[in-house]
């Protein structure tokens, strides 16, 4: 098995949607140690939809494992994804209003 590589049957490649959320596991690519998949969402065509990613190894002997406590990022403010959905609709809207004025309509 490579590195990156989804334990599961089926090979790599893009996960689908049906029948397959629940099934397989991903794979640290630096050590080979199953990983946990983890949710994302992503913008397409103006809905946000999942996808799922594998997620960070815990394995404390890899270079890509868990920071070594102290060392760990500054914690401060986080933009959530209800955040960019937001901000996103705002400057669609402002976007709107803009072409509104430009060709006279209202």
């Amino acid at each position: 098995m490579n590195p990156g590589q989804r334990l599961s049957p089926g090979g790599p490649g893009p996960r689908g949607y049906a029948g397959d959320m629940d099934s397989g596991e991903y794979a640290c690519p630096v050590c080979g140690q199953p990983v946990d998949t983890v949710v994302r969402r992503h913008k397409t065509l103006g809905a946000w939809v999942p996808a799922w990613v594998p997620g960070p190894c815990r394995n404390p002997r890899c270079a890509a494992g868990p920071e070594e406590p102290g060392t760990a990022r500054a914690a401060g403010p986080r933009e959530t994804d209800r955040d960019t959905q937001d901000r996103q609709d705002r400057q669609d809207r402002q976007q709107h209003r803009d072409r509104q004025k430009i060709t006279g309509h209202h």
